[in-house]
């Protein structure tokens, strides 16, 4: 994910507008048991707020990826 997908253009395009944070599972699965991660890679997307605008957990490409953020950011 991290040499593949995040490296994409169109990953990298969709990502200048948000901040991106990650969690360790295994070095906080604490975090991830509050967060009720239940598989790796997971991401969410969540607004100013807080609120969760689109989750998925499991390996997306860079073309499913950019798509997703598309749709869950203006």
């Amino acid at each position: 994910l991290e040499r593949t997908t995040l490296t994409d253009s169109r990953v990298q395009q969709a990502l200048t507008t948000l901040e991106v944070l990650r969690l360790d599972v295994g070095v906080d699965p604490d975090a991830a048991l509050d967060l009720q991660v239940h598989a790796v890679p997971a991401l969410w997307v969540l607004d100013g707020d807080g609120r969760v605008l689109a989750r998925h957990e499991g390996y997306l490409d860079a073309a499913e990826l950019a798509d997703l953020l598309a749709k869950a950011t203006p």
